[in-house]
C-alpha cells in the first residue's frame, strides 16, 4: 500500500506517517487514492486535525469517512472546506457533533451537514455565542435566535441560503441549552 503511493508524498508528509498508516490500514486501497490525489498541504490538515473532546478512534473514524465520502463522490475541496469549517469552531459547545455523529459516508446526508457546518462557521466569526443543536429540532443557536437552516439555494459557498430565524420556538423553548 504504501510502496503504491510513492516515497516523496510520504516524505512530504513527515510527523504524519503514523496517522497515514492507520488511515490507509482502515480504508485499503480507497485509501491509497485519497492520499495520491490529495494535495500534500490538505492532507496535512486532514491528517493533523483534533478536536477538544473527541478521542483519538473517534478522530481515526472521522478520517475514514471522509476517504468513504471521496469514494462515494464527493469532491476533494469539498471535504477540505467541511474540515476547515469543523476547525473553525473549536471552543462551540456542541460542535463536536461534526466529527462525531453527525458526519455519515452518505454523500446525499454529507450536503445538508456541510452546509450545517458553513453556517455555523459563518456565525462563529461573528461571534462566539453559539451553540449547535441546542435541543434536538434546531440546528443552532446564536445569541439568542434559534435557527434551523432548511435549504441552500445553488451553490453553498456562493453565499445564497436560507436560515430560518425561528421566534415562535425562541418563546417555545427559551435558552434550552446555554
Amino acid at each position: 500500500m504504501l510502496t503504491d503511493i510513492g516515497r516523496s508524498k510520504i516524505e512530504a508528509l513527515a510527523g504524519y506517517q503514523k496517522k497515514l498508516v492507520q488511515l490507509l490500514v482502515r480504508t485499503g486501497d480507497d485509501g491509497v487514492e485519497f492520499v495520491q490525489k490529495m494535495d500534500n498541504a490538505n492532507l496535512k490538515k486532514i491528517l493533523s486535525f483534533s478536536k477538544n473532546g473527541v478521542s483519538s478512534k473517534k478522530l481515526h473514524e472521522f478520517r475514514t469517512k471522509l476517504v468513504i465520502l471521496r469514494k462515494n463522490g464527493i469532491l476533494d475541496d469539498d471535504i477540505v472546506k467541511y474540515v476547515d469549517d469543523v476547525s473553525q469552531l473549536e471552543g462551540i459547545e456542541g460542535s463536536e457533533k461534526f466529527v462525531t455523529k453527525g458526519l455519515t459516508t452518505d454523500a446525499k446526508n454529507f450536503k445538508g451537514t456541510a452546509f450545517e457546518a458553513d453556517r455555523a462557521a459563518y456565525y462563529r466569526g461573528q461571534t462566539s455565542d453559539i451553540v449547535i443543536e441546542p435541543i434536538k429540532e434546531i440546528d443552532m443557536k446564536v445569541g439568542n435566535k434559534y435557527i434551523e437552516q432548511k435549504a441552500s439555494v445553488g451553490n453553498i459557498n456562493e453565499g445564497k441560503l436560507k436560515d430560518n430565524y425561528l421566534p415562535s420556538t425562541q418563546r417555545k423553548f427559551g435558552n434550552a441549552r446555554t
